[in-house]
């Protein structure tokens, strides 16, 4: 027997602190049993006071870790699984919540705090799916289509790997927020941008083949089709109400991830050379933190400036980069700040003018509101 190929106890430390990536989806997923056991729909709301609540207090009283990864293997089974668990716990809670919302919640709210939390739950999933989509590994990759059907996101690998990573922090970059605008104008633009984008390149892949884009061949056709196939078939298995469920909770599904996207590059640009081309990405072009329990729930994703970087790297092997611009909170507190414009251009204009060295070019400004930014920013800093 070959012990070496076996993970060590040290291995099994290291992927101990990631469990809260595991856990947390579970808690959140938890408001049908709360609702049983305490025979109140109301507690089919506890799930969002939990992530909007204790998340972001639990996050600031734990602290940073700015801790680098020691040398292990690149590819560890045991932290490898992680993100394959996270998905297939996300499907699993999504065809519960489904379920029980058809058949056994009976009012408007507990129906609709129900579909929210198991939006989190799908912003998690979805995040692991963005994991398996950067693995080396061509069947993980074919895994993260099939982890991103259930909320109608299985375009992503294709926009995001293809797309975004290419283009981040330019003007041209529909997943890359610009100084000035807001978040829910940020998601107006980003939405269709994703799907578009995603379409043209498969569009163009396929027609470089000589084959037809208007076929299943195009990544972008067969997860919309597998998508619908799955939720007719929960429409008739649970009723209409399952399909107006699985919407609402897509829908919350795609806004926490649009969510991350708004704050991981926010006025950040990349310099235009004299050639017309651009910069290559490099740790000035993404924010980062160091919350440890947000980065841990969400597999190192806050470590954003060497994931664009080192793309195929798996998350347990991402750098803290001190170079790169610093948020001052974790994720689960920047969403709630970004949720309220105001306070969010109030907390990072100056954040991103500052970390961009004070250089109107080097500042991806919003074309509508972005000069009127820089203005009320300047007599803030009179």
């Amino acid at each position: 027997m070959n012990t070496a190929a076996l993970p060590s106890l040290g291995h099994s430390r290291e992927a101990c602190r990631w469990l809260p990536a595991l856990f947390i989806p579970l808690l959140l997923g938890a408001g049908p049993f709360l609702a049983e056991a305490t025979g109140t729909e109301w507690a089919l709301a506890v799930p969002l006071l939990f992530a909007y609540g204790l998340l972001p207090l639990a996050d600031r009283l734990l602290g940073e870790d700015r801790s680098n990864p020691q040398p292990l293997p690149s590819f560890d089974p045991l932290l490898a699984a992680l993100p394959v668990l996270v998905a297939a716990s996300g499907f699993a809670i999504l065809l519960s919540a489904t379920w029980y919302a058809s058949t056994r919640v009976e009012t408007t709210l507990g129906f609709l705090a129900l579909a929210l939390s198991t939006g989190l739950v799908g912003g998690l999933a979805i995040n692991a799916a963005h994991e398996l989509g950067h693995a080396r590994s061509p069947g993980l990759r074919r895994l993260a289509f099939f982890a991103l059907v259930p909320w109608a996101y299985s375009h992503f690998p294709i926009e995001h790997n293809r797309g975004h990573h290419r283009a981040v922090a330019t003007p041209e970059d529909s997943a890359s927020a610009r100084l000035g605008e807001s978040l829910y104008r940020f998601i107006l633009r980003e939405w269709p941008g994703a799907w578009r984008r995603a379409h043209r390149l498969e569009r163009e892949r396929l027609r470089a083949m000589g084959r037809s884009p208007h076929s299943l061949a195009n990544g972008v056709l067969a997860g919309l089709v597998s998508t619908l196939s799955l939720w007719l078939a929960l429409a008739l298995l649970f009723g209409a109400k399952a399909l107006l469920f699985l919407i609402l909770a897509a829908a919350f599904a795609h806004f926490q991830l649009s969510s991350a996207n708004y704050v991981e590059h926010y006025g950040l640009k990349r310099r235009r050379l004299p050639d017309g081309g651009v910069e290559p990405v490099g740790l000035a072009h993404s924010w980062n933190s160091a919350a440890w329990l947000s980065n841990a729930v969400l597999l190192n994703l806050q470590r954003h400036a060497d994931h664009h970087l080192r793309a195929a790297e798996p998350f347990h092997r991402l750098r803290d980069e001190p170079q790169a611009p610093r948020l001052p909170a974790g994720y689960f507190e920047m969403f709630l700040i970004a949720y309220l414009p105001p306070l969010w251009f109030r907390i990072m204009d100056r954040r991103a003018y500052e970390a961009m060295g004070g250089e109107r070019e080097r500042l991806n400004l919003d074309p509508k509101r972005g000069e009127d930014a820089l203005r009320a920013l300047a007599r803030r800093l009179r």
